[in-house]
């Protein structure tokens, strides 16, 4: 109810009830929200997940919404796969956080994704997908979290949604992640969608981040 009633949603009259709550927000985004909260990733908790973990999460949540409008996409569904995109980082390090931690800390040039590989068996990103199909989050989801750092050709939409929401987070909250991010102009390019929608696709997601954080609270 309180995200809800967030200004992410502009419901003037206000949203009063759980079943409401659920029909405004789609049961994409509750089922995401269960899941980050199952993961305890809904805490006050400062430790929890590589630094800027909880921010980025939250960021790329609310760009992607923006970056799933301009693909044709639901807004509450690329909200969600945003949300979770990197839930599998999370997971790592909740399980064995000194390990993950030293993992990154001692990264260099070797890709994130082959760090993982050998310390791991599998990347964050087939560790997130497994724990998604696990909580029967409908394919699109796991497949997208599966593929996001895929070739853009060679995705899904729902994985291209999280690319673009990605690169526009980065203009507005550079988190520098060991794994990279695409460049706005050339991704935007790669989807054939005009670059000069960069600037507009960059007040959209600010303001959503704005909004969504009044819910999420400081993610700073």
């Amino acid at each position: 109810m309180r995200l809800a009633n967030s200004p992410h949603y502009g419901i003037r009259t206000g949203v009063h009830s759980a079943e409401r709550a659920v029909i405004l927000l789609g049961l994409s985004t509750v089922r995401g929200l269960a899941a980050a909260a199952a993961s305890t990733l809904l805490t006050d908790e400062v430790t929890l997940g590589p630094d800027d973990y909880w921010a980025h999460a939250v960021t790329v949540a609310a760009s992607t919404s923006v970056a799933g409008r301009a693909l044709g996409l639901p807004e509450n569904e690329s909200f969600t796969v945003g949300l979770l995109h990197d839930i599998g980082t999370a997971l790592f390090h909740r399980s064995d956080p000194a390990t993950y931690d030293d993992l990154i800390a001692n990264l260099g040039d070797q890709p994130l994704a082959e760090a993982e590989r050998a310390t791991y068996g599998l990347t964050h990103e087939e560790a997130g997908a497994i724990a998604l199909e696990a909580w029967q989050f409908p394919d699109p989801f796991v497949r997208a979290v599966r593929r996001h750092h895929e070739p853009v050709v060679a995705t899904t939409t729902l994985a291209q949604a999280i690319m673009l929401g990605e690169a526009i987070a980065e203009q507005i909250e550079p988190m520098h992640a060991p794994e990279g991010s695409r460049s706005l102009p050339h991704l935007l390019g790669e989807l054939g969608l005009p670059v000069s929608q960069r600037t507009e696709l960059l007040l959209q997601a600010k303001r959503s981040v704005s909004s969504v954080t009044e819910f999420f609270g400081d993610v700073a």
